[in-house]
């Protein structure tokens, strides 16, 4: 599943994804995130806030269904932070190398807020 978090506002989205993550869950998310990038100003960058605590894994296809997406909105996108284990250091390294413009950062779940005021910082 994944879904948007209620700290989603202005330029900064928030969402978890737990247990696997789907197409479908990936398609059901887009047009909110479609939303989000649409009423940015000309001058704002979006900040991401990705908890993957609780995502066990990916469907077969899922990284490459939102790739244009992910390609389309790159430029726009000024940092994300990354709040999972090491092991899903692989998914984080891919991130960084889609948006190659944004400050990409993996955190250890216990470190959660320091993943919030770096997210939020200057």
């Amino acid at each position: 599943m994944l879904e948007l978090l209620p700290e989603t506002s202005g330029n900064i989205v928030a969402f978890r994804a737990t247990g696997i993550l789907t197409v479908l869950d990936e398609d059901g998310i887009t047009p909110r995130l479609e939303d989000i990038f649409d009423s940015l100003s000309e001058k704002q960058r979006m900040r991401a806030f990705v908890d993957y605590e609780r995502l066990e894994g990916f469907e077969p296809g899922v990284k490459s269904s939102g790739l244009s997406f992910e390609l389309r909105h790159r430029a726009l996108v000024e940092r994300i932070a990354f709040v999972c284990a090491a092991g899903l250091q692989d998914e984080v390294d891919r991130m960084a190398d889609i948006f190659k413009l944004a400050e990409v950062k993996r955190f250890d779940p216990a470190s959660r807020d320091d993943a919030w005021n770096w997210l939020k910082s200057d």
